[in-house]
């Protein structure tokens, strides 16, 4: 290292003469007319340091002056002759075995570089570290030969052959896994992130997911970890979705819980809405219990992700039975995320106890929209409403694959329970909440709930006929008005030039029930009489 070197600088008040000094320079020159290797010549290194350790720079800078390759990664292509490391707690021959390279700590250079060697010594540890090694190898040979014959023996047909083939060659491919888990478990998870993105494979080992959540969860809010996890679980989604196969779905209900409760997606979604909308903890104890903003901001993004899934899979869901890809009508339920979820195996009825927690939530959190101005609210309101319109949408969708009619358990159970529930809304917050609903058909069914509880304030009987535009001008119109009279909640508008109506019965439901246009009823179109 030349400006690192004694006597790079000649000092002539020093104690030692300007010819000692120069003695370093004299030798560095020497060795380099001579063509002779650096110390570390060949060298193919691995840090095993923590970011941010001041020891890490004068290593780099002493490696390099001996000529060595320093690596970022295990991955790497080429082979790695040496991982050093500061951590003194780690197993060395635990760390070498998982990685095939020796394992030293940083005091080694000290002793490559100033000990003198034991020729002896050297040479019988050779000796037996070439024995234990072709042991390891025997065994490891062994090992492969009876699993590879247990395999084959599996598959007689040439096909499952094939197929046994990929199984093996899939479980030669685990060494990286085999790397995080390692790294996670001694608790460097940093660096498992980078040799993750550093790695081909898009599917993250669970127990990286989980230690990475459990990490953040228990309030060490670091925004850089927070991204990655996000960064991991949307990529994850965009590349493998749960409905790529059973196995994928399977791997998304185990990540999808609280790694400590472990209890389900159901119940990571309470937590999360129970931080966001109470302000409680979360479901086990932390370190610090009070939750800051900046957790409560991480529980938000997680649900948010939550139901992002679960659209991405009504929607899939959607692109099946548009493509017609089922030859057959199904007997059950499609399996997703959201299916185990909300049912949880017994999907006889559509308004179980998780939907109607989940209705709760979203009647609580819109009375505190119109009462307060807290943003963080508003934004976890949305947030439910928009899994609530997921699981309605992936209901009637998979009523349509199965050729089941499921609107019927929406309309009766689900809607009327809404329109009981916001019975205290004025006419203006009911417009607002039904027109935040996602799900058309909810909102549809919802709007026509609420006409019905105001026909049936005057103590009118109602046909049972289906929703029509007929229906809604002869029947819950008038008894609208008269309540709004009555009430004296809306003031009467000015009339307004007619022309058509560009929107879906839905939407002109909505506009009736806001007071607007009261006046089109009157100039409406007859309605077309069938003829027989």
């Amino acid at each position: 290292e030349t400006t690192y070197e004694w006597g790079y600088k000649i000092k002539n008040d020093f104690l030692y003469s300007p010819q000692m000094q120069s003695a370093p320079k004299r030798w560095r020159e020497k060795l380099s007319r001579s063509g002779a290797t650096g110390a570390f010549h060949r060298w193919n290194v691995v840090l095993f340091i923590m970011s941010g350790n001041k020891q890490k720079d004068s290593l780099i800078r002493v490696l390099k002056a001996g000529e060595a390759n320093i690596y970022t990664t295990l991955s790497t292509r080429k082979d790695i002759t040496h991982v050093l490391t500061n951590k003194t707690i780690l197993n060395q021959g635990k760390l070498k075995h998982l990685f095939g390279t020796p394992c030293y700590p940083i005091r080694y250079l000290e002793t490559y570089l100033l000990e003198e060697k034991n020729v002896k010594y050297e040479q019988e540890s050779r000796e037996a570290m070439v024995d234990m090694q072709f042991d390891e190898m025997k065994n490891a040979l062994i090992k492969h030969i009876y699993y590879q014959q247990a395999m084959l023996s599996k598959y007689t047909q040439i096909g499952q052959k094939m197929e046994c083939n990929k199984e093996l060659e899939n479980a030669s491919c685990s060494r990286g896994n085999k790397i995080l888990e390692e790294l996670v478990n001694d608790h460097f998870l940093p660096i498992a992130i980078t040799e993750f993105f550093s790695g081909k494979d898009s599917i993250p080992p669970a127990k990286l997911i989980h230690s990475l959540l459990e990490y953040i969860l228990q309030g060490n809010s670091d925004p850089t970890l927070s991204v990655q996890f996000f960064h991991i679980m949307y990529t994850l989604l965009e590349h493998n979705p749960p409905w790529k196969s059973p196995s994928m779905l399977r791997y998304y209900l185990e990540i999808l819980q609280c790694p400590v409760c472990k209890n389900g997606t159901w119940s990571l979604m309470e937590t999360l809405v129970r931080s966001c909308l109470y302000h409680n903890n979360i479901c086990h104890s932390v370190m610090d219990p009070k939750t800051t903003d900046v957790d409560r901001t991480f529980h938000k993004k997680l649900l948010t992700f939550v139901m992002n899934l679960f659209e991405a899979e009504v929607l899939a869901l959607t692109r099946r039975l548009y493509e017609g890809s089922d030859s057959h009508n199904p007997l059950v339920m499609p399996q997703t995320v959201v299916l185990n979820t909300f049912w949880l195996g017994n999907d006889s009825v559509l308004f179980n106890k998780q939907i109607n927690i989940l209705i709760d939530w979203i009647i609580y959190s819109y009375r505190e929209k119109y009462r307060t101005i807290d943003v963080f609210k508003h934004k976890t309101s949305e947030l439910l409403n928009a899994v609530l319109g997921a699981v309605v949408e992936y209901w009637i969708i998979s009523g349509f694959i199965m050729d089941r009619n499921m609107l019927p358990s929406v309309a009766d159970d689900l809607a009327s329970y809404i329109a009981i529930s916001c019975d205290d809304f004025s006419y203006e917050e009911l417009k607002v909440f039904i027109s935040s609903i996602p799900s058309l058909w909810l909102e549809m069914f919802v709007a026509e709930a609420v006409f019905k509880n105001l026909y049936f304030q005057n103590s009118t009987l109602l046909s049972n006929e289906l929703l029509s535009l007929q229906k809604m001008v002869s029947c819950y119109l008038p008894t609208l008005q008269a309540g709004m009279c009555e009430k004296g909640k809306m003031p009467k508008e000015k009339k307004k030039k007619i022309g058509q109506w560009p929107c879906s019965e839905s939407q002109r439901a909505l506009l009736m029930l806001s007071g607007d246009k009261q006046n089109q009823a009157k100039v409406l179109p007859d309605v077309p009489v069938q003829t027989k």
